[in-house]
């Protein structure tokens, strides 16, 4: 298949085939695309919608904590482990409540406080959902027992005003021992409450509202749970320049990962390909949900999020994008005559020049191989020679040293030549003697940087070079999908 490659390339720019001239090709062969289809695609220019997200305000303290304090006489270790004929207005008799359990009391007196208690044995979330009937105001204090002194301290809770408004309560807590107290404000009657603790997630926590999402990295996974009926997980991450990014979550228990906002004057997200849900953000900063549409929740039952970042756009208004392979990770994007050229927002430079005259009492070997990036060549765009994503392994010549990795594989042309290969071999190396000058190169550029990795068509050490065991070994393994803007 090189051959032919080569041998059509050539014809159709410069009218003859270095396969008449006897050349000897030593270099792996392309695999063909797989079977993949060019497939071209329109990108949406509608702007995607954020989803409308009801948040739920924690920890909402209208009115400060008017009771008395509370000091322990011996160390408090023994409560109450269901409701008894104690009553539990009174901390010491207070009932113990474990998690995803509802329980349900009484305010009998106005002022009157019913007290709960928990432990933790390591750092967790701890939400509470308090809910009263619509005669009755009553108050969420939140207390953690100090082991040295038996003081209850004092660390906040939710004191909303208004009869019948619920409280909500929501904190990251160490490990310790914990009292909590539904406090009466204004008239009496029946309250309930929902308890829930779990540690999965607890390093991303608290972070039920968009203002106190969780700041995510791109490409690595995030675990976290929905612990609650009530929580919602938001993640953020911020982009300087357009990006082409891709998002998606795996669940068990059916969660959804929900686009939930931006913020910044230039920030807009657009669908590029709603199969591989592909999509290009410009500079601003992104908020994503995590829920449960459907009210399941599990405190040990994991999600997994991730945000793909495909590739950097270059942002250059004269240039649109052409291509783009999700699992190389390679953004291509050119203007209308190839001229200019970026990979993953890095300009495209194909320069390259090796310089070599060396002799000996057996002869002489001079090298001089060169690619002028300045010559005015542009990218082709379309039939055989148009862009691909391939898998570098190696190359006994390249252009710079790389590990193994995915790079842009593109062919230039110019209607001058551009491409200098000049070897002269005399005496024992006269069979190295080699001298062109071309208008056409295909190379490969390495998407982190935007330079040469290696030339692939023509290549004198793989193609032609008698003596030695030169070799480029790259393979077709990815799918690059087109963009017709």
């Amino acid at each position: 298949m090189r051959k032919k490659l080569l041998a059509g390339l050539l014809s159709l720019v410069m009218g003859f085939s270095f396969l008449n001239m006897g050349v000897i090709a030593n270099a792996e062969t392309l695999p063909e695309d797989n079977g993949n289809p060019i497939e071209v695609i329109e990108i949406s220019n509608d702007e995607m919608a954020a989803e409308v997200i009801d948040e739920m305000a924690a920890n909402v303290m209208e009115r400060s904590y008017a009771g008395e304090a509370y000091t322990f006489t011996e160390r408090a270790s023994v409560y109450s482990d269901s409701e008894d004929s104690e009553s539990n207005t009174d901390p010491n008799y207070a009932y113990v409540v474990t998690n995803d359990i509802v329980m349900q009391g009484a305010i009998e007196t106005e002022n009157e406080m019913r007290w709960y208690a928990f432990s933790l044995s390591e750092r967790s979330k701890v939400c509470i959902l308090l809910q009263m009937v619509e005669t009755m105001d009553a108050d969420l204090y939140m207390f953690q027992l100090n082991e040295e002194t038996y003081d209850l301290e004092l660390l906040g809770g939710s004191a909303n005003e208004g009869l019948g408004t619920s409280e909500y309560f929501n904190n990251v807590m160490d490990a310790g021992v914990y009292f909590f107290a539904v406090s009466g404000y204004e008239g009496t009657g029946a309250f309930a409450f929902a308890y829930y603790q779990s540690t999965a997630d607890v390093a991303y926590e608290v972070n039920d509202t968009s203002s106190t999402a969780t700041t995510v990295a791109f490409n690595s996974n995030v675990i976290g749970v929905i612990d609650s009926p009530y929580d919602i997980d938001y993640y953020k991450f911020t982009v300087t320049t357009p990006t082409i990014i891709q998002y998606s979550i795996s669940s068990s228990n059916g969660y959804s990962l929900l686009y939930a906002g931006k913020s910044g004057s230039s920030s807009a997200i657009y669908t590029v390909n709603s199969s591989s849900k592909s999509y290009k953000i410009m500079p601003g900063t992104y908020y994503f949900a995590v829920l449960s549409e459907s009210g399941s929740y599990s405190a040990t039952s994991t999600y997994t999020v991730n945000f793909k970042k495909v590739g950097a756009m270059s942002g250059d208004s004269s240039v649109t994008l052409v291509g783009i392979s999700e699992n190389a990770g390679i953004v291509y994007e050119t203007n209308n005559t190839g001229s200019i050229n970026y990979v993953n927002g890095n300009p495209v430079d194909i320069s390259y020049s090796y310089y070599s005259n060396l002799s000996n009492s057996a002869g002489s070997q001079y090298y001089d191989i060169s690619i002028d990036a300045n010559a005015g060549a542009c990218a082709i765009l379309t039939d055989v020679y148009e862009p691909a994503a391939v898998h570098y392994y190696s190359s006994t010549k390249p252009a710079m040293s790389v590990s193994s990795r995915p790079a842009l594989m593109l062919t230039f042309y110019a209607d001058s030549n551009f491409y200098k290969i000049h070897c002269r071999g005399t005496g024992s190396y006269s069979m190295n003697t080699f001298w062109e000058d071309l208008n056409f190169v295909t190379v490969l550029i390495d998407p982190a940087t935007g330079k040469l990795i290696d030339i692939v068509e023509y290549n004198y050490y793989y193609d032609f070079a008698p003596v030695g065991s030169n070799r480029i070994t790259l393979t077709r393994s990815y799918l690059m999908t087109f963009y017709n803007n």
